[in-house]
């Protein structure tokens, strides 16, 4: 328990860094998952 207690930790710094609304904040899996995909989108192109 304490491994992904640290990890969520991390991940909350990571996404404060980028994240500007508080929003964005609150469901940060989703943004991540999607600069991704919008990514590959291009590079398929």
């Amino acid at each position: 328990p304490s491994g992904f207690d640290m990890r969520a930790q991390l991940k909350k710094r990571k996404y404060k860094q980028w994240a500007k609304d508080p929003n964005e904040l609150e469901r940060p899996d989703l943004k991540e998952v999607e600069k991704p995909a919008i990514a590959l989108k291009k590079v398929e192109r």
